[in-house]
């Protein structure tokens, strides 16, 4: 949801625009850290150098990310004060106030949440980004060093569904939780099929 509003930022208007270059570039820097954190769906986007890349379904990296996005958000505030273009400060308002949602869902999130991640639907979406016959070739390749990745047999990597257990058994030690319910998991889980 934040990378599709900030993406959806973009006025539109003459390519070569000071104001669409000043304001994508804005939304770029919030950009470069979703696609730091969240590769397979920067490789979605068509951004190839993420391709090998898989995402560390960690507390430890999502709260890396969020300080990340915590520091552009003051560089974007610092900007928004002197911008003095109101298309240029619009955009600002919408990525601002999409990042604030984000971060008061997160928190939410977890004071209170148990997960539920789907880990088969998790890493079928993210090879079957790199199998598309519209790909070109070469970027195929990526599909099998992924799967090693989310394996956990590559130097350096945990299996992926081993990670989302921790995820789930960190949040199941805190007091007070919500779990997901039992038809969400089972209609998620079912949708694994098709």
């Amino acid at each position: 949801l934040l990378a599709t509003t900030c993406l959806s930022t973009t006025v539109l208007a003459a390519p070569n625009d000071p104001l669409i270059t000043r304001s994508n570039a804005y939304t770029q820097r919030v950009l470069d850290v979703v696609f730091k954190h969240a590769p397979e769906w920067a490789s979605a986007q068509g951004l190839s150098q993420f391709d090998p890349l898989v995402a560390n379904p960690t507390l430890a990296d999502q709260m890396t990310m969020r300080r990340e996005l915590e520091a552009v958000v003051e560089d974007l505030k610092a900007a928004r004060s002197k911008e003095t273009d109101g298309t240029v400060q619009q955009d600002l308002d919408i990525v601002l106030k999409s990042l604030d949602r984000e971060f008061r869902e997160q928190d939410f999130w977890l004071r209170r949440e148990i997960p539920f991640f789907n880990a088969s639907s998790a890493i079928f979406n993210g090879i079957r980004e790199l199998l598309d016959d519209q790909l070109a070739p070469g970027r195929r390749a990526n599909a099998v060093v992924r799967l090693r990745k989310y394996a956990g047999t590559e130097n350096g990597f945990q299996p992926y569904t081993e990670l989302l257990k921790e995820r789930a058994i960190e949040q199941m030690a805190k007091p007070d939780m919500i779990y997901p319910s039992k038809q969400a998991m089972e209609t998620e889980l079912g949708r694994n099929a098709n």
